[in-house]
């Protein structure tokens, strides 16, 4: 079967990588794996080892070298390395950050080499994970991009190109092609970009204690003597005191666990509540912080057609937007369902053998997890003076034990349509407010932040 997948549909927000990722892994079903001049595959591999590590440099080095005529066919000119899926499953290869690859592929790339991103998702084992590599869309400019190092399959000096079905060496004609792209660099415009962010950036710290109070008194009132099979004013005595009868209520369900099954779900749920302290937190923050709005105001007279802004900001961690009004820590962290007989249905967590799993996710691995965090963001036309706010539903930054005059640094790189130049800055952003988080999250208390996004 085809690849179900709209090539010129270039996945932004994780949930675009995740169905992108599936509809890869259903056409894998019936055939061998789908590759194209943008997208290689690998299904077992170890990212960080010889040769794994060759391998992927060999591929971002092709990636790199197309044409941007040719690139520009699919995915916005991005070239694209998946590596753990294997026949429609997601085997998954070993987990790394991105400066353990940086770090590994640098010896292969040098400092200049190709510029590119990591996206991971979710395997499945827990241990593992499907990684994307991405590419940048290559420009009339680029350099030639040649390995530095050898390794099974890449050799030190070797120049690469990536066609229709494979990473191979660059031959005659394409070297003399990579060359005219060298040359065609001309004197793009020059641009008066402004960009910032004019949402209001908080710093946040907790202890990891301060879910002790709320786990220790919901474990107690849980574990109080089990509640009658029937409510009060039944008239019946006969199985009032079991939690397996139930009289004169057609809209109960008897409760099925054993008591010592029931102990052991309220123990567990006290003890993984403790463990998972910093994603109750983190999970709070996606609630009550403002999204982050981004501002790019272009002050000169040139019209900019389908503007990509990337920014990449240190000392910042980032977490998925979660636009709720939903404070309470019971719906952050769902408790058991009591013993005995219930409503049906049931609204709570009937049982759950995997706690971590109630805890909602924030994977969003175009986003670094050594201390910074990069964002793209799109815009189809940027008007001579004019501006664009970012979607402030996307995410919420924030400053790990930041406080208040704390200032962050970052680099903000746009490249538009027509314009063969990528255009970057630098950007410093003051701490609003240090929050710190404690037993008001779980009396249902919002931290009072500011919401709003400065004018124009």
């Amino acid at each position: 079967m085809a690849l179900n997948w709209d090539v010129e549909k270039f996945p932004r927000r994780q949930g675009d990588w995740e169905r992108f990722v599936v509809a890869l892994a259903d056409q894998q079903q019936s055939e061998p794996p789908f590759e194209d001049f943008w997208l290689e595959q690998k299904s077992q591999i170890e990212p960080l080892r010889s040769p794994g590590i060759g391998k992927i440099a060999k591929c971002l080095i092709g990636m790199a070298n197309r044409l941007p005529e040719v690139a520009d066919r699919a995915m916005g000119g991005h070239g694209l390395m998946v590596c753990g899926l294997e026949d429609g499953h997601r085997i998954g290869v070993a987990r790394t950050e991105d400066h353990q690859l940086e770090n590994a592929l640098r010896l292969f790339l040098g400092d200049e080499g190709p510029v590119w991103s990591a996206r991971r998702l979710p395997a499945d084992q827990n241990d593992r994970e499907v990684l994307i590599l991405i590419v940048d869309a290559p420009v009339a400019g680029d350099p030639i991009h040649v390995s530095y190092r050898a390794s099974e399959g890449i050799q030190d000096g070797g120049v690469y190109v990536r066609n229709r079905t494979e990473t191979r060496s660059a031959r005659g004609n394409e070297h003399r092609a990579l060359v005219q792209r060298l040359q065609a660099g001309g004197g793009p415009p020059d641009l008066d970009l402004t960009v910032e962010l004019v949402s209001p950036l908080y710093g946040a710290r907790w202890e990891r204690t301060f879910l002790e109070r709320y786990t220790t008194t919901t474990k107690e009132s849980l574990l109080s003597p089990a509640r009658p099979a029937t409510s009060s004013g039944s008239g019946s005595g006969s199985g009032g005191s079991s939690p397996f009868g139930i009289l004169g209520n057609p809209f109960q369900k008897p409760e099925t666990r054993t008591r010592v099954r029931f102990e052991h779900e309220v123990e567990e749920w006290a003890a993984i509540g403790l463990e998972l302290a910093d994603e109750i937190a983190e999970q709070y923050l996606a609630r009550a912080l403002p999204g982050a709005v981004f501002r790019v105001v272009n002050n000169s007279d040139i019209y900019l057609k389908n503007v990509q802004l990337a920014v990449h900001l240190e000392q910042v961690k980032h977490i998925e937007h979660q636009d709720t009004d939903e404070l309470d820590l019971s719906d952050i962290l769902p408790q058991p369902r009591p013993y005995g007989p219930y409503d049906d249905p049931f609204t709570g967590i009937p049982s759950h053998p995997s706690l971590a799993s109630m805890i909602p996710g924030t994977w969003q691995s175009a986003f670094r997890s050594d201390g910074s965090a990069d964002a793209v963001f799109e815009e189809p036309a940027l008007r001579p003076r004019g501006s664009f706010d970012t979607d402030r539903e996307d995410s919420v930054l924030y400053v790990p034990g930041g406080k208040e005059g704390d200032q962050v640094k970052g680099t903000w790189t746009l490249t538009a349509e027509g314009l063969d130049r990528r255009y970057e800055g630098s950007l410093t952003i003051s701490v609003a407010t240090g929050l710190v988080l404690g037993d008001g999250l779980i009396r249902n208390e919002r931290v009072v932040v500011r919401q709003d996004v400065r004018n124009p």
